[in-house]
């Protein structure tokens, strides 16, 4: 009886289908962090990024066929190119870059895609990728996303303007002011106001005014000695 248990265990095992292969896939990103200076004046300098893409089969089946038709896709974000050295078995197509990696039994797969910063705007960082992972029977997995934060620094130099010397305004009289820089009174057989004195900040009327006031009283104090003699 036991040994009928034993066979029909054992039966059992043999006819149960291999387990398939599971693939794993994940994505690290060197630097993780990155400064990109753009100071005016300086070199522009050459960014490179490294993606270390690795994709594993954890099957645990030593009977289990190997994935078939096992592909890597690698669509780099925007601000990142392809740069060398390319992966092997890799096709670079603009920002894609498409392994092959054919066959993959038990155990696990590795490379490195480089990618060079060629533009650092705003809307494009940080800068933050995944790896996309296909087989023949069907297998898509995505890996979880490589994140590189990015500080770019832009100093700007200001340079002061030299100062500008200005002249001391030259007061002049516009016509029809009734304010004028001086004002000169002439006492003779005909009385006449000029338009030019020392600045006496009188107005004109009240200037012309007191200058004929007093070119009256003296002519009254002239009539009035004449008078008496």
């Amino acid at each position: 009886m036991v040994a009928v248990l034993a066979w029909a265990a054992f039966a059992g095992r043999a006819g149960a289908a291999p387990v398939g292969p599971t693939l794993v896939v994940s994505l690290a990103v060197d630097p993780a962090a990155l400064v990109v200076d753009h100071s005016p004046g300086l070199e522009p300098a050459q960014y490179t990024l490294a993606y270390t893409i690795r994709v594993e089969n954890t099957t645990t089946d030593p009977a289990a066929a190997p994935a078939e038709g096992v592909e890597v896709v690698d669509v780099l974000p925007a601000g990142l190119v392809p740069a060398a050295p390319f992966p092997a078995h890799s096709t670079v197509t603009g920002n894609e870059v498409r392994i092959d990696v054919v066959g993959l039994g038990f155990g696990a797969w590795q490379d490195v895609v480089h990618a060079r910063v060629v533009s650092t705007e705003a809307g494009q960082l940080p800068f933050s990728n995944q790896a996309v992972v296909t087989s023949a029977d069907g297998t898509h997995i995505v890996s979880t996303p490589a994140v590189t934060k990015v500080t770019v620094i832009s100093a700007v130099t200001i340079e002061r303007a030299p100062a500008v010397a200005y002249a001391p305004a030259t007061a002049v009289a516009s016509s029809g002011a009734t304010r004028v820089l001086a004002t000169t009174v002439v006492r003779d057989e005909v009385v006449a106001a000029a338009d030019a004195v020392a600045d006496t900040g009188i107005p004109v009327e009240q200037s012309v005014g007191v200058g004929l006031g007093l070119v009256l009283a003296g002519w009254t104090l002239v009539s009035t000695a004449r008078g008496r003699g």
